[in-house]
């Protein structure tokens, strides 16, 4: 790419950007009161998705140190949750990425969010679960795939009555 190519590829993004960057800004705006004063943490889309199950379970947001997201307890069981984020349908958006299975969680909340970014279902699995059906493993890190048939009664959003109901507790 020539520096004329380039000096015209950074001015036809610029705008484009600026809009973007006013955009993620009056998201934020609207996330951070609800994230009990934890700061961003990553990408918005990460942090979406912890603000989505914070809301959907309610609980403490954990600080950024800790491998899980969400400490939530419900009929004195504890639940401590790792949230993953994924946004589209193109190859490997049902794919989560590596996460230690020796942190303590119990559980792992996968957000899928549609193109646009509207919700479109949020899923709740048992550690052990995962631990069971891994795709990819190392270092005591593993990764699980969606399956959407058969994960269909792990569904917590959209779903029918309460959340804490439809997980049997």
């Amino acid at each position: 790419m020539s520096t004329t190519q380039l000096i015209n590829l950074i001015e036809s993004t610029t705008h484009a950007f600026r809009t973007f960057h006013i955009a993620e800004t009056q998201v934020l705006n609207i996330l951070q009161p609800l994230s009990n004063g934890r700061p961003r943490n990553g990408d918005i889309v990460a942090f979406y998705g912890e603000i989505l199950v914070h809301e959907l379970f309610g609980g403490i947001k954990q600080q950024n140190n800790n491998p899980f997201s969400i400490v939530a307890n419900q009929n004195s069981t504890e639940f401590r949750i790792k949230v993953t984020t994924r946004v589209g349908n193109n190859i490997g958006w049902d794919e989560s990425g590596k996460f230690l299975t020796n942190a303590g969680m119990t559980h792992v909340a996968f957000v899928h969010l549609n193109d646009d970014y509207s919700v479109d279902r949020i899923w709740l699995y048992q550690i052990d679960f995962i631990i069971n059906r891994q795709i990819e493993k190392g270092d005591n890190k593993i990764a699980f795939r969606i399956d959407e048939q058969n994960d269909a009664n792990l569904l917590v959003f959209p779903n029918i009555g309460s959340v804490w109901q439809s997980l049997n507790i």
